[in-house]
């Protein structure tokens, strides 16, 4: 349900006051108070959703209150609704930070039309900030698992690998992320692969793959730091990070395992040779 939005009228004529009332009776929940210094207090202790503001009042005018006001809340919409309907406090209303302008005698209809319009416009902000702050903190809770997780993980992008966490540098025998970051999967990797296809070639049509696919399983020939080579068992998930499509990848040294399968095979054979 949408909170009711407070609104709060500030003008030094109560009759003023009282028909900007009538005309938004039924929109929020209307405060009013009769001087700017007023008004800065009210805002002090309850913020209103919208203010609309008189520009010719004793003491603290217009002008200076919706500077205070800005200064304090810079999202804050203030309506300018005043006599002084002259170009120049029209533009000194919109150079102080002023949403509207709306000129005394007022037109309830439209007061009404552009409070709706403005209030409208509140609420799709907030609403976006909200949905920001979400993606802020999903964002915060990916990255302290992408660096917390034991499995060496990685963020490759079209030209190399954008991220990678503590374990993948582990499994790799590098000290820093920038030994890794902005190098191709091929650049870490020997010439050529198993299957005697060069690793480049190879590289670029498996990751175009990926990209296009959305996701998958495969194996690849990778080189540690030392010079080593191992076989490597990798997941691939095409993820959104900051309106960039990237990979996702898990990946774990699987060289100790194809080499226990391979025995086991050749035992097999080996088996059925002899009961031949």
């Amino acid at each position: 349900m949408t909170p009711f939005p407070r609104i709060l009228i500030v003008d030094d004529e109560p009759p003023a006051i009282q028909i900007l009332c009538q005309a938004l009776a039924d929109l929020g929940d209307l405060r009013f108070a009769l001087s700017g210094a007023e008004a800065l207090d009210l805002v002090r202790s309850e913020p209103p959703d919208l203010v609309l503001l008189d520009a010719r009042m004793p003491g603290l005018d217009g002008f200076a209150t919706c500077e205070a006001l800005k200064a304090r809340h810079p999202e804050l919409p203030i309506l300018f609704v005043t006599a002084a309907g002259d170009p120049d406090s029209e533009l000194r209303a919109l150079a102080a930070g002023a949403a509207d302008f709306i000129v005394k005698p007022v037109n309830p209809p439209l007061v009404r039309a552009r409070v709706e319009v403005h209030l409208r416009l509140r609420r799709q902000q907030r609403q976006y900030q909200a949905t920001v702050e979400r993606l802020r903190h999903s964002e915060e809770r990916f990255r302290k698992l992408f660096e917390d997780t034991l499995q060496a993980t990685a963020l490759y992008q079209d030209g190399g690998f954008a991220a990678v966490n503590p374990a993948a540098l582990g499994l790799m025998g590098l000290e820093r992320a920038d030994q890794m970051l902005g190098l191709t999967l091929a650049a870490l990797s020997p010439p050529r692969q198993p299957d005697g296809r060069p690793s480049a070639e190879k590289a670029t049509e498996l990751i175009a793959a990926l990209f296009a696919e959305g996701s998958g399983a495969f194996e690849w020939q990778l080189r540690r730091g030392d010079g080593r080579p191992f076989l490597a068992e990798f997941l691939a998930t095409r993820i959104y990070q900051d309106g960039q499509s990237l990979l996702h990848l898990v990946f774990s040294d699987i060289t100790a395992r194809k080499a226990a399968e391979g025995a086991l095979a050749r035992n097999r054979a080996d088996l059925e040779e002899a009961q031949a």
